[in-house]
């Protein structure tokens, strides 16, 4: 059996797929195997894949005819997956060249079944933001981690600047085409036993225009929203006393998404779309008596809210 099993998912990646696989290929850590899957790219992405492993036997490539989105894909690859213990690498970011043994270092020494590290923010070798999780303990209750993953502000929500067991994904499943890890994350975490923090930056998370996990429109954005909506239902059954936290996060992205609807001329017809109207009349409680909703957004929500009301009451007359 082999130290990690790492799941890399692939589409149209063709830039950057390269120094990713070769991030892993030249790894301290040689024990692993890599399962890369590529969803039915359309440009170069799967030849750049077979040339850069080509022989090597700890790489396996698998394509898919048609595309399935990054859930299918890390179920596939967990489903394949050979190792106790998985980590994930998007296609278009890196890793350092010490990155899985460090990780599988400390997940050995202090038996905790999730381990984490910084990571780096970057775009085109130009931008670089390293998120630090600080100077908090190495070693973190597991609802301690899950408070501060739910909150979304000093831990985020990414997969792959993390090492998991494997057992923790027994029974579910990703979800989705887009925004799964944000989605199954707390319920990997409520799993574990405890998390390990490692204090280093080795994940380097390439801010890429077009990829998946990269959310700039009004669009993409409300996704995030349905997201933290979908986070604030599970948090009320499995973790009731995590309650304002979820709320917390949910206003916070719905806010971002109102300021990109604002700044785009598409956008501002979303408002008045069932889709998002319904979204407020769940939500109504949560984002109108909430401080850090503007008086001047709290106005307009309850104009829409009284629009669709009457709008509603008519269509059923």
């Amino acid at each position: 059996m082999t130290g990690i099993s790492i799941i890399v998912p692939s589409y149209n990646c063709e830039d950057y797929i390269e120094r990713s696989l070769n991030s892993i290929k030249f790894q301290t850590l040689h024990d692993f195997e890599c399962l890369v899957i590529d969803d039915a790219s359309t440009d170069s992405s799967l030849k750049i894949i077979n040339q850069v492993v080509g022989e090597d036997p700890r790489f396996r490539v698998y394509s898919f005819s048609e595309n399935k989105g990054v859930g299918f894909v890390r179920n596939f690859g967990i489903q394949h997956a050979r190792s106790s213990v998985i980590g994930f690498v998007d296609s278009d970011d890196y890793v350092d060249s010490f990155f899985y043994e460090k990780l599988l270092t400390k997940k050995s020494d202090s038996k905790a079944d999730i381990v984490f590290c910084d990571v780096v923010e970057e775009k085109n070798l130009q931008y670089r933001y390293v998120h630090v999780y600080g100077s908090s303990p190495e070693i973190l209750g597991k609802d301690v981690f899950l408070r501060q993953v739910i909150e979304d502000t000093k831990v985020k929500s990414w997969l792959c600047n993390k090492v998991f067991s494997r057992n923790l994904f027994e029974g579910v499943n990703f979800e989705g085409k887009t925004l799964e890890d944000f989605a199954l994350l707390p319920t990997l975490i409520q799993r574990s036993n405890f998390v390990a923090y490692l204090p280093f930056t080795g994940y380097h998370y390439e801010m890429r225009v077009g990829s998946l996990s990269r959310l700039t429109s009004c669009f993409e954005r409300f996704e995030l929203v349905e997201k933290a909506e979908k986070r604030k239902k599970w948090v009320e059954e499995h973790t009731p006393f995590l309650k304002d936290e979820s709320i917390n996060c949910l206003v916070r992205f719905y806010n971002l998404f109102f300021t990109a609807a604002r700044e785009d001329n598409n956008g501002k017809h979303f408002f008045f779309q069932e889709k998002h109207i319904l979204f407020l009349r769940r939500n109504s409680g949560d984002l109108l008596f909430n401080k850090r909703i503007s008086i001047k957004r709290k106005i307009f929500l309850t104009f829409l809210l009284v629009i669709s009301l009457i709008k509603y009451h008519w269509k059923d007359r």
